[in-house]
């Protein structure tokens, strides 16, 4: 055991809830380490993430399916061309 920063290994350690610690009487204190905040922060931005990806997904499957609409005009445009029927 240190004297600066004294460690019991009889009672349970606290629990992070959010940014609190509860500690083993159902006390909660806010956490001032930033270690629940960190940890808060990164679900948001793993969120964010997963949000950009599934936009990006959406931008893809849009250009694709524009994509493939252009090239079923070009292939109209050039059936008619030589079509008799083509309209001037």
């Amino acid at each position: 055991m240190s004297h600066v920063f004294p460690r019991h290994t009889e009672s349970a350690p606290p629990v992070a809830a959010g940014c609190h610690l509860i500690g083993s009487p159902g006390k909660r204190c806010p956490d001032a380490s930033g270690g629940a905040a960190v940890s808060l922060l990164r679900a948001a931005i793993v969120a964010c993430e997963a949000a950009d990806a599934e936009r990006e997904q959406g931008v893809r499957e849009v250009l694709e399916a524009a994509g493939e609409l252009a090239r079923e005009i070009v292939d109209d445009c050039e059936r008619l061309e030589g079509s008799p029927n083509r309209i001037a």
